[in-house]
């Protein structure tokens, strides 16, 4: 089962109203729960729920009731805002519910059977080749070439998550064939990025660098699976044409060299010195490049209502920073507090104004959101989890032999490092940041790391 975790965690189409329930995974995800529940009972105990976790589950749950119930009376006719019932009932609550049944379903799976982790991992790559031959590749010839709108149209309109009041992103029949920009089964381009940033190049910078085939459980000192992964997710960045994707290739190659062995750092660099020059060779000389630049990384209002977006996100923080404003109502307190002079362009007087303001920056948003209460225990959770993982690390690193089982913990101790950073660096532009599969591989992460911990008697 723990196989079908990342395939399923793809479909984030929203078939009704209700968003975090009306999609496809945490219906698979729950009957899968309750399957384990009754057919494995006698190993519960693996999905025994701790109870610092109990208390925190509900701490949220009280704290963001209580918020969005005391501010559902200022806000309940901004346009952006939902009603109480969607709000904190669907809202809070369903994504509470969500992130614990992918926690449970997840902790259980790898924990209980020694082949679990392999098992997920080689489902991991499959599942990626899978996207990108059946939808990424596709999108990519209709954006160089046109060829293929038919079908990648066909998979947009069962598949492709879509933008909540941009329907301008998709009237051709899907968001590539109407903007010619790669988008994957995601609602935009931006939200792509983050996905392949977040989810799938960790493991694959990990496994370069411990010149480990994590799919085989082999040595490999060539990668040459993982650099044919890596260049394609490249491609597929570069033409998505949004700065989240540029980010994620930045991102990727800062890992790679301050996080490589000495003998590779000169090699990335001179290549890194080489690729610099190109994009700027390219941005003069080919059109195409300097249009993707032009438009979509310099676009004046795109700056300026991120700019706005993020700024006005801050001082909702500061108004509000031990309880924050509630998961569904910062659409008002953006209006509210957007400085004036990033408002003149066209997308906030003529969307954002009848839509609502969205969201600009996840990283702020949490703070805005939720607030110190909630913000400064996971913080000290996480950075638990950062120092238990590095703890493992020495104790493996410091054995006199390293056989296979040592080489894969380290490779995802190494990609659990690259996704906190990615995530956090992603984290500062907008994208779904409770989607399934950020959560899913999370959890992963989390759940090898304590129970490889446990074996060697770290915890």
């Amino acid at each position: 089962m723990e196989a079908w975790l990342i395939p399923i965690s793809f479909f984030s189409k929203r078939y009704f109203s209700i968003n975090t329930l009306a999609i496809f995974p945490i219906a698979i995800y729950t009957l899968m729960l309750a399957y384990v529940i009754v057919t494995k009972h006698d190993s519960l105990s693996l999905i025994k729920f701790p109870k610092k976790a109990l208390y925190f589950v509900l701490l949220f749950l009280l704290s963001q009731t209580a918020v969005d119930f005391f501010y559902f009376s200022k806000v309940k006719n901004d346009p952006g805002s939902p009603n109480l019932i969607s709000g904190v009932f669907f809202g809070v609550y369903a994504v509470c519910f969500n992130i614990v049944v992918v926690a449970l379903l997840v902790k259980f799976l790898i924990s209980y059977s020694e082949n679990a982790k392999y098992h997920f991992i080689k489902s991991f790559y499959i599942s990626f080749c899978l996207l990108g031959l059946i939808v990424l590749l596709p999108q990519l010839l209709v954006v160089l070439t046109n060829f293929g709108s038919s079908w990648v149209n066909l998979i947009g309109r069962f598949f492709e998550e879509r933008h909540a009041g941009r329907g301008d992103f998709y009237f051709m029949g899907s968001y590539t064939t109407t903007l010619r920009r790669i988008n994957g089964l995601c609602s935009e381009a931006s939200f792509l990025a983050a996905q392949l940033g977040i989810v799938f190049i960790p493991v694959l910078l990990a496994s370069l660098k411990n010149r480990f085939n994590i799919f085989n459980g082999t040595r490999d000192n060539t990668g040459i699976l993982n650099w044919i992964l890596l260049i394609f997710v490249w491609i597929i960045l570069l033409f998505a044409k949004t700065s989240t994707g540029i980010l994620v290739i930045f991102l990727s190659l800062l890992i790679m060299f301050f996080f490589e062995k000495m003998d590779r750092k000169v090699l990335y660099f001179v290549l890194g010195i080489i690729a610099m020059f190109g994009v700027v060779a390219a941005y003069f000389t080919i059109q195409p490049i300097r249009e993707i630049v032009n438009k979509y990384l310099l676009h004046k209002s795109g700056v300026s209502n991120r700019l706005g977006g993020t700024i006005g996100l801050i001082i909702t923080f500061l108004h509000y920073p031990i309880f924050g404003v509630g998961n569904a109502y910062e659409s008002y307190y953006l209006m509210k507090f957007v400085p004036k002079s990033t408002t003149n362009n066209w997308e906030f007087q003529d969307v954002f104004r009848q839509t609502g303001y969205p969201v600009q920056s996840e990283f702020f948003s949490f703070f805005a959101h939720f607030g110190l209460i909630i913000m400064i225990p996971f913080l000290i959770y996480i950075v638990r989890k950062i120092l238990l993982a590095h703890n493992l690390k020495k104790n493996i690193t410091n054995s006199r032999e390293t056989n296979k089982e040592d080489l894969f913990h380290l490779t995802i101790i190494d990609a659990f490092y690259y996704f906190l950073i990615m995530y956090l660096c992603i984290s500062f532009f907008s994208f779904g940041w409770f989607d399934n599969y950020y959560l899913v591989i999370f959890f992963f992460y989390l759940t090898v790391i304590n129970n490889y911990a446990n074996k060697r008697g770290i915890l």
